[in-house]
């Protein structure tokens, strides 16, 4: 067995330190929308911490939608210190609400090379984004999902902007899902039509980015049909897989077009 799913599923302490030890050492783990609390998060990885066997050969972990908080992000981080997961390349950590300094420090270990960082969903704001900005910018991360983050939209292009103009990657992958394009109110329009516009401009400067993916977004079809331009017109894009899926809104009145 490579892959073992286990999403959506309530689970409890007493579950976890049950389950964990007889598991299979696969090399992708998901335990997805689990309704875990910090409680539970942390005997997940001080359980996990006593199955090196199944830490040795992980490459990818998914724990997408439980909460890390503070208790949590600590277990996080000394499950990579002390056990230190060699092979893990992908780490799903959308909407767990970590701290982030915590977690980027621990991820920051020369043994551990994650490729694939997911942090959608969560908070961001000033001190995040100093924590987050480097580890992006310093060529640690090739594929980045960022969608629908809880704040500043400047902070967001930032982060886009630290991986996709980074001249030492080669390849990169860039993932904003559900992040809100629609100009809803007089007071967003301003800031979602920049929003829009830097990022087809990045797309068109980077050198690097082969995926991108923009679901459910509501991006109306004039957004849209600029970004197929600049797409046609910057021949030097690498750009290989686009997803739009959820988009082509057509425009109201009175709204950005």
């Amino acid at each position: 067995m490579e892959s073992l799913t286990l999403s959506d599923l309530p689970f409890t302490n007493e579950m976890i330190v049950e389950l964990l030890p007889v598991i299979p050492s696969v090399t992708e783990l998901s335990f997805a929308h689990c309704l875990m609390n910090q409680s539970v998060m942390v005997h997940f990885f001080q359980t996990l911490k006593e199955c090196p066997s199944l830490t040795k050969r992980l490459q990818s972990l998914d724990i997408a939608d439980n909460t890390l908080g503070p208790d949590g992000s600590t277990a996080l981080a000394t499950w990579m210190n002390e056990v230190v997961p060699l092979n893990l390349s992908s780490i799903n950590l959308a909407g767990t609400n970590p701290v982030w300094p915590v977690v980027i420090t621990a991820l920051q270990k020369r043994e551990i090379i994650v490729r694939q960082l997911d942090i959608s969903r969560n908070p961001i704001y000033d001190k995040v984004f100093s924590v987050l900005n480097p580890f992006i910018a310093g060529g640690h991360v090739v594929s980045l999902g960022v969608g629908d983050l809880k704040g500043d939209m400047i902070m967001t292009e930032g982060l886009c902007g630290s991986l996709l103009l980074n001249v030492n990657l080669k390849a990169t992958t860039l993932i904003l899902d559900n992040t809100p394009m629609d100009c809803n109110s007089v007071e967003t329009v301003l800031q979602i039509d920049r929003f829009q516009e830097r990022l087809i401009s990045l797309v068109a400067q980077s050198q690097s980015l082969e995926a991108l993916s923009i679901k459910n977004c509501q991006m109306d079809d004039a957004c849209i049909s600029m970004l197929c331009d600049v797409l046609v017109k910057y021949t030097n894009c690498k750009l290989r897989k686009l997803y739009l899926d959820g988009n082509l809104r057509i425009p109201e009145v009175g709204k950005c077009t």
